[in-house]
């Protein structure tokens, strides 16, 4: 399968800057703590001094299914229709990924000042079923308590599969469900969790 991968970028932090998110209650949450708690290592730094973390917000997986699991003539719908199909198919993806979590924080991105242009999405694409990490999966990795009491920290979403002569194209998506991801200043943060006004 072809993987496709969309996740937050903290490199441009600085070393005064922190990745916070914030829960259904408003509560800020540092999330290179939460990354670092959950792989048992020291953060790492960018080249501004700043923890660099990084969160997988969506996870595509586009593959071709076993051409066994469907009849022949399933399989052999004419070219013209499987166009149209296919069509139908990409609109839809197109419109579902702007309904989901990471396309509202793209947005809400690019229409924020000073701080905030330090974040930035990135997406890599990865080949077949090489997602083998040195550290835990950042996707499925709770960021505040929340999501530690909860099993909807990720989505899932799988397309009917598209039936073509090569085999059923089937396309998936796993999604954070919380993107209320901040900047924060690092002293603060710790300041109001001294003083008790975050956990």
């Amino acid at each position: 399968p072809l993987v496709i991968e969309v996740y937050v970028d903290t490199s441009h932090l600085t070393q005064s800057q922190t990745l916070i998110i914030v829960d259904e209650f408003g509560k800020r949450w540092d999330v290179a703590h939460a990354l670092g708690s959950s792989a048992d290592s020291s953060p790492r730094t960018n080249r501004n001094g700043g923890r660099l973390c990084e969160v997988i917000l969506e996870r595509w997986t586009v593959e071709l299914g076993d051409l066994a699991n469907h009849t022949t003539s399933e399989l052999n719908d004419a070219l013209p229709n499987v166009y149209k199909k296919g069509v139908v198919l990409f609109r839809s993806l197109y419109s579902f990924a702007r309904l989901l979590p990471a396309w509202k924080f793209y947005r809400k991105l690019t229409r924020q000042p000073g701080s905030h242009q330090a974040l930035r999405l990135r997406f890599r694409i990865k080949q077949g079923h090489d997602l083998s990490y040195a550290q835990p999966d950042s996707l499925y990795s709770p960021l505040c308590r929340a999501e530690h009491d909860s099993d909807a920290t990720v989505e899932r979403y799988r397309v009917p599969p598209l039936l073509c002569r090569s085999g059923p194209l089937a396309v998936s998506v796993e999604y954070r469900t919380n993107c209320e991801f901040n900047v924060a200043d690092s002293e603060a943060l710790l300041s109001s969790r001294f003083l008790g006004l975050d956990e």
